[in-house]
C-alpha cells in the first residue's frame, strides 16, 4: 500500500451510492494524485465520514470467520477463487516494492512504480464480479501497456550477453528480488487464468489482463538480468 493510500480505507458502497460524494470523503494529505484516482483504487474497509477524526482502523474483525469483502461487495471465503487471484497479485505489489528498495535507481524505481499502478487496476478487477454495478467505476486496463513492455525488454535484452542456458537466480540483491518478483507473478498468472477458465462468457477485461501478467513476467526476467549487467554480475 502506498504512502498515500496508507491514509484511508475503502467502503465499496459509497461508489454505489454516489461516487463524487465518496470522492469528498478522501483527504490524501490535502492531494489525491492523479494516477492514482479513486477509481483505481481496491482496498477493504470503509472510508471515514466528512468530520470525523482522521485516524484509519487497521482491523475491522469483519474476516474473523474466513470471509471477506469484494470490491463489489459480496460477502466470500477467503479461499474464494478471486480472492486467491488478487492476493497473489498484491504479493507482486509487495514484491515489486522491496525490489524498488533495493535497486537505488530512480528510473528503476519509477518504472516499477507504474508497474505497481498498474497490477493495482488490474487488482480491482479481479476483486470486481462480472454482473456488478461497480464495473463502470473502474479503470480501464491499457492494452497499451503490454507494448509498452515489450519494448522495454527489447531495449534491455539488446545490451545483455546472449543466453546460453538456464540463468539461476541471484547476483545483486536487488537483480533476486526481481527474480523473486517474477516467479510471484508466474503464480499470479496462474491464479488469473484458472478464475478466468471458469467464468463462461469471458469478461472483456480477461484478454488484456493475462497478456499483461504474461508479459510482466518477461520483463522482470530481462530486468533482473539487466541490473546484475549493469553491477557487473555474470548470469
Amino acid at each position: 500500500m502506498s504512502q498515500h493510500s496508507r491514509n484511508f480505507i475503502f467502503r465499496p458502497n459509497l461508489l454505489e451510492n454516489n461516487l463524487a460524494a465518496a470522492k469528498q470523503c478522501v483527504k490524501v494529505n490535502n492531494l489525491l494524485e492523479p494516477y492514482f484516482p479513486l477509481e483505481k483504487i481496491l482496498m477493504t474497509g470503509h472510508f471515514k465520514n466528512a468530520g470525523e477524526k482522521e485516524s484509519m482502523s487497521i482491523y475491522t474483525r469483519n474476516g474473523d470467520c474466513g470471509e471477506t469483502s469484494l470490491f463489489s461487495g459480496e460477502k466470500v471465503s477467503k479461499h474464494h477463487a478471486r480472492v486467491e487471484a488478487y492476493g497473489d497479485v498484491d504479493e507482486l505489489v509487495s514484491c515489486l516494492g522491496l525490489a524498488r528498495a533495493l535497486s537505488g535507481k530512480y528510473e528503476t524505481d519509477m518504472e516499477l512504480k507504474g508497474i505497481q499502478q498498474d497490477l493495482m487496476t488490474i487488482s480491482a478487477w479481479l476483486a470486481t464480479e462480472c454482473d456488478s454495478p461497480q464495473r463502470k467505476h473502474l479503470a480501464p486496463v491499457n492494452p497499451g501497456r503490454v507494448k509498452t513492455l515489450e519494448k522495454r525488454i527489447d531495449e534491455m535484452d539488446k545490451a545483455l550477453p546472449r543466453l546460453k542456458g538456464f540463468v539461476l537466480p541471484g547476483g545483486s540483491p536487488a537483480a533476486a528480488c526481481t527474480h523473486v518478483a517474477r516467479t510471484v507473478c508466474r503464480r499470479s498468472e496462474r491464479k488469473i487464468s484458472c478464475l478466468y477458465a471458469g467464468l463462461d462468457p469471458q469478461p472483456h477485461e480477461a484478454a488484456p489482463i493475462l497478456s499483461y501478467m504474461n508479459r510482466l513476467s518477461d520483463f522482470l526476467f530481462v530486468l533482473a538480468r539487466s541490473i546484475n549487467h549493469e553491477d557487473g554480475i555474470k548470469d
